[in-house]
């Protein structure tokens, strides 16, 4: 992982969390590597409810509420 593009209204460390979270347990290489990015920069990474994998295509979380 080498950047984090800001859109909208979201920061690049909360964009960076809300991607954590969702990959939290992943197994795929860019999942391993934005967990990797969070723990370095010390970011919480809560557990989300409501996960649905669509394995090679998405995944879809319930992030606080989001």
């Amino acid at each position: 992982m080498t950047d984090v593009i800001v859109c909208q209204e979201l920061a690049q460390n909360e964009i960076l969390k809300l991607a954590a979270i969702a990959e939290r347990g992943s197994e795929h290489p860019i999942g391993k590597a934005i967990l990797k990015n969070a723990e370095e920069l010390k970011t919480e990474i809560p557990e989300a409810k409501l996960c649905e994998t669509f394995p090679g295509k998405e995944i879809k979380q319930n992030i606080l509420g989001k």
